[in-house]
């Protein structure tokens, strides 16, 4: 991708996640993005699209599990970086993972982010909405209903 700007690319990343099943160019080219080496960032959010695009189940496969990746506890991690640097990846990652309709290992990953001590504030009103939305898909009402109250519940002071 030719486009200099992380913010740019990632957009553009995103609307090919939104708009483009089915079409085998822009498969490629996401399939490109993900084997290249680029800023982790950028690559979570790749990963997020070829998820979405991709029939292949390996592929699916690597992409939930660079995302499960950042979505672990920083302790859990072998991370060289900051801790400070590794929850700006967290974002991005509970970001990127909201579109992954079907994925399944993230659920558990992000019901534990609920509960670490020390989690940045907005762990507690964004994570319950990404897990709404990732159990959504396939649920019904009343199994949706119980996951929101344990949700609701997880989140009170």
């Amino acid at each position: 991708m030719a486009e200099k700007d992380e913010r740019v690319r990632i957009y553009l990343i995103n609307a090919a996640r939104s708009v483009s099943k089915g079409d085998a160019a822009v498969l490629e080219v996401v399939r490109s993005l993900f084997r290249q080496p680029t800023n982790e960032k950028e690559r979570l959010y790749v990963a997020t699209a070829l998820f979405m695009l991709s029939d292949d189940l390996t592929e699916k496969a690597l992409a939930e599990e660079l995302v499960c990746e950042f979505l672990r506890p920083y302790e859990k991690t072998n991370q060289q970086r900051p801790a400070a640097d590794y929850w700006d990846l967290r974002w991005s990652a509970v970001n990127a993972v909201q579109h992954m309709v079907g994925a399944t290992k993230p659920i558990p990953l992000l019901e534990e982010m609920l509960s670490e001590s020390g989690a940045k504030p907005w762990v507690r009103a964004h994570v319950p909405r990404v897990l709404k939305a990732l159990r959504s898909a396939g649920m019904s009402v009343e199994s949706q209903q119980a996951a929101d109250r344990r949700d609701n519940d997880s989140t009170k002071p």
